[in-house]
């Protein structure tokens, strides 16, 4: 077991290092190719349009709010151009939302979140545009393309349609390349968090993992929705687990996997006699947890702003007369409260509160910014964080752990209370906040995690101290 924990040691850094590398180089070039592939679209497509090859959508007002892709059912070819003129504005909304609205983030690029691009990005084939090609609506836009007719009164019909195919390739090409990229990573830390958080309860064996591995896989998927509540069972990423920690080749796969993530050997080296070195636990283990809470201010962002826009639309019809005038003549409104029903992200227990939304705001637009300024080392307020003692320090973080769980519960009484509006053209409108609350959650239980880790490894260090042993 020494052995694997060296292998669990070193996976941990090198996703700690994956995961600095996807944040600082991957992310911000991932998100440069989506703009220009949404640009470049949104230039065809206006460009067929304003030419008469597709119809302009006169009753697309309304922009996406989901990442996904329109319908590709088969398309009559009577009704080619109108329909497929309709699907592809809703497109151009689908990829305006993604890259305007939708945040990506490495929280929200997990193997559900790749997938749904993929999806977007795939809705046309767009390395076959041009082909023999049997997919519904790639086939619909070349027929489209192939109207497009080259003319000494009209050179720049060819030039436009060449750069838009090969522009739309390259983005695409590139887009799939950073994707891979993260999916290494999201692969590799779901099977850590597995390993590191589910396995040990159910302490699997060589042999038990061959006499029965279909029983071991239901307790496992049982435990995930147990202490993992959000993440999904992915049975293949288990199994690999499984055959990278019992196999007979395991420990040749298990280099892979290091080297997937591109630790090296010097690195393995570097990592080992940190392992060796890393016995004081000081306040320098708890300042590991500051880059994770900040994380979470994201988070709070997005939902707050989206609990604001579903404030606005439900409460604008109940002002009466003098509501009005109180704001035309700027005068400070009263306080808004709603009756709402809170569950402990933890305990899971509830109960209805009497809930100042005001005042909730409020909170929640300080701390964000406190966690903003904290998750950048060069900051005043991080460099002060750094010059607490271990006591100031634990007791800062636990109190911001509190009051993200405490934003929790009360952010998911909120949506629940906002979903269930009576009037269904207003609930329509309504926007969901459950990625949000679900990536806080996650957030707030892998930094108390750190910090139970923090707790135990100290209390065992006085222990021994107690014993005349010294670490």
């Amino acid at each position: 077991m020494e052995e694997n924990q060296d292998f669990l040691q070193l996976l941990e850094e090198g996703l700690k290092l994956k995961r600095t590398e996807l944040d600082e180089e991957t992310l911000p070039r991932l998100k440069e190719e989506l703009r220009n592939f949404g640009n470049t679209f949104h230039i065809l497509y206006t460009y067929l349009v304003q030419k008469g090859l597709l119809k302009e959508d006169l009753y697309n007002y309304d922009q996406s709010t989901k990442l996904e892709p329109p319908s590709s059912d088969p398309i009559p070819d009577q009704e080619m151009v109108s329909e497929l003129s309709f699907r592809l504005s809703n497109y151009e909304s689908v990829l305006d939302y993604m890259n305007n609205i939708y945040d990506v983030n490495m929280d929200k690029l997990n193997l559900g979140g790749i997938k749904k691009i993929l999806a977007v990005l795939d809705y046309v084939k767009w390395p076959n545009l041009g082909s023999n090609t049997t997919h519904n609506i790639t086939r619909g836009l070349t027929m489209v393309m192939d109207k497009i007719i080259t003319s000494n009164n009209d050179p720049m019909s060819s030039e436009i349609r060449f750069n838009s195919i090969a522009n739309l390739n390259n983005s695409y090409g590139k887009i799939k390349k950073y994707l891979k990229s993260v999916s290494i990573y999201q692969r590799e830390a779901y099977k850590f968090r597995i390993r590191t958080v589910i396995l040990p309860g159910l302490n699997p064996t060589s042999e038990s993992v061959t006499r029965d591995l279909k029983g071991i896989l239901v307790a496992a998927k049982l435990e995930i929705t147990s202490q993992l509540p959000g993440e999904p069972f992915y049975r293949e990423l288990i199994e690999e687990i499984f055959t990278e920690d019992f196999g007979y080749d395991g420990e040749a796969k298990k280099q892979a996997v290091l080297k997937s993530l591109n630790i090296t050997g010097s690195r393995k080296k570097e990592v080992t006699q940190k392992k060796k070195t890393e016995k004081k636990i000081d306040k320098t283990y708890l300042l590991r947890i500051i880059p994770d809470v900040s994380k979470a201010a994201d988070q709070l962002a997005s939902a707050a702003a989206k609990l604001e826009h579903n404030r606005e639309i439900t409460s604008a019809r109940k002002k009466s007369f003098v509501e009005v005038l109180k704001k035309f003549f700027n005068r400070k409104e009263e306080d808004l409260f709603y009756e709402v029903k809170t569950v402990d992200p933890v305990s899971g227990q509830s109960r209805k509160v009497r809930l100042n939304f005001t005042t909730l705001m409020d909170q929640i637009r300080k701390k964000t910014q406190l966690l903003r300024n904290i998750g950048n080392s060069n900051s005043q307020q991080y460099e002060k964080l750094a010059e607490y003692s271990e006591e100031m320090l634990m007791e800062f973080i636990e109190n911001n752990l509190m009051e993200l769980r405490t934003f929790h519960k009360k952010m998911v009484g909120l949506d629940e209370m906002f979903k269930k509006e009576e009037d269904p053209a207003l609930r329509a409108r309504i926007k969901g906040i459950k990625v949000e609350t679900d990536t806080l959650k996650r957030l707030y239980m892998e930094s108390n995690k750190t910090l139970k880790e923090y707790l135990s490894l100290k209390e065992e260090a006085a222990q021994l101290k107690a014993l005349g042993i010294e670490g």
